[in-house]
């Protein structure tokens, strides 16, 4: 059965994809990097549809019972999720021409399709940049005008600046892959050898990461080494996909035994120890592109890490499970609407976050992502030595306190506070009828 170990497991593993790793990545940028609206808003969406769906079925369609369909659904929208992926550049296109419509008719007071210098006050950029567009010389710059202007610059309303800053990097990021690639021990292939001339440092990471070595030497194909060995990346894809979740088996099994030494609580130890190991791949992969200068690559791959957890890993075992019994599948469904929401209240402070700081990834908003994971990592941990039904509260009003102060800047966030405006009467009234029957926690509630 689906602990609520495992639940907090996802939510302290979501917590820390997106505010540590992005917090991790603005720390070691070497500069300054610019990131795109419309990639963030794309991911965001469809991560905050997946939370919404996974609280709706788990929650209140059928709680503790998983259905085949609701898995499907689950599954279908990563799916669909792809195939947005192969046409996402098409609709940042269209949303960027309806943003120009945007911009040009908030010039065009009189409505005349034509803009003079005194409606071009209002936009520096076109005012400045009316001498190369007038070609005529009348003063006056016509609709189409502009539009071959912003087209051409590529400088227009959520446009992703990833574009924009594609060609000065260009050079930049061909230097760091070759440097990457023809430098240094990292791209030779693995070895028992025993490092050269190395420091006390060097052995000690030599005997740890020796039994490791040995095991991936003997199962995983080295692409690195010479011959047919570059033949075989998928293979070395896979068979790298079978030992991570081999790995991480034994890490759950070390983290029980380590629960019954210490006497720390499972959910603990899932929220920390468990839900930081699973995540290490996701802040690994976003550190190296981070030092490529690849921003948005490395927001998207915390968000989207998210995305195929929800609509990945959770349904396609309840999937196999339910077609192999023939039954829905059971779940704990204790704490589900409290930890999803937590969710949504992280998705929703980490794009505050980057908004305030201006679409820039630097070392400010690493501090900044830093200091809200440490705050959320220590609610968390607190939530789960407090009552579910005090939890479940507190993040309900946690939740629509954050919705208020975002809502003016992110859709998502007034959606959330529309669902949790109609969700806390229904649980309050569910809570009533539970305490109803359990007296001595009446005074919880304030029931006379």
């Amino acid at each position: 059965m689906v602990t609520f170990a495992y639940q907090r497991e996802c939510a302290g593993s979501a917590i820390f994809n997106v505010l540590f790793v992005i917090a991790v990545c603005g720390l070691v940028t070497p500069e300054a990097l610019h990131l795109s609206g419309y990639p963030l808003a794309r991911d965001s969406v469809f991560y905050f549809v997946a939370v919404v769906l996974l609280m709706l079925f788990f929650g209140f369609i059928s709680p503790g019972l998983v259905e085949l369909w609701e898995a499907a659904v689950l599954f279908a929208l990563y799916i669909m999720y792809c195939i947005f992926m192969a046409y996402s550049s098409t609709v940042e296109e269209k949303l960027a021409k309806c943003a120009d419509e945007h911009r040009i008719r908030k010039l065009n007071k009189n409505r005349d399709h034509t803009l003079s210098s005194v409606e071009l006050g209002e936009d520096a950029e076109l005012l400045q940049a009316m001498k190369e567009v007038d070609t005529n010389h009348n003063g006056k710059l016509k609709k189409q005008e502009v539009k071959v202007y912003l087209k051409k610059e590529v400088k227009i309303y959520l446009k992703s600046r990833r574009n924009m800053l594609q060609a000065t990097q260009e050079q930049e990021e061909s230097v760091s892959l070759v440097m990457s690639t023809t430098s240094g021990e990292d791209n030779k292939p693995l070895t028992l050898r025993p490092p050269k001339g190395a420091g006390c440092g060097g052995w000690l990471w030599y005997i740890l990461t020796l039994p490791l070595v040995w095991l991936l030497m003997f199962t995983v194909p080295d692409v690195r080494r010479k011959g047919c060995f570059k033949s075989l990346y998928l293979l070395c894809f896979l068979l790298s996909i079978g030992c991570i979740a081999v790995f991480a088996y034994i890490m759950v099994v070390c983290m029980e035994t380590v629960g019954v030494f210490t006497g720390i609580s499972t959910d603990t130890l899932a929220l920390t120890l468990l839900a930081w190991g699973t995540s290490m791949p996701e802040l690994l992969t976003s550190i190296l592109v981070t030092l490529q200068n690849r921003g948005d690559m490395a927001v998207s791959s915390s968000i989207g890490a998210n995305i195929f957890d929800v609509t990945v890993g959770l349904p396609v075992p309840f999937l196999l499970r339910i077609v192999i019994t023939g039954c829905p599948y059971p779940v704990d469904a204790d704490g589900i609407v409290s930890s999803i929401g937590l969710l949504v209240l992280m998705l929703m402070v980490a794009i505050g976050s980057i908004m305030c700081n201006g679409w820039v990834l630097n070392r400010r908003l690493g501090i900044i992502m830093l200091v809200l994971w440490c705050i959320i990592q220590a609610w968390t941990m607190c939530a789960v030595q407090i009552p579910n039904q005090w939890a479940a509260e507190m993040t309900v009003q946690s939740l629509r306190l954050a919705a208020i102060v975002v809502a003016p800047l992110t859709i998502p966030g007034l959606a959330v506070l529309m669902l949790f405006q109609r969700q806390q009467g229904l649980e309050e009234r569910i809570w009533r009828l539970e305490h109803e029957q359990n007296p001595d926690t009446k005074d919880l509630l304030g029931v006379e």
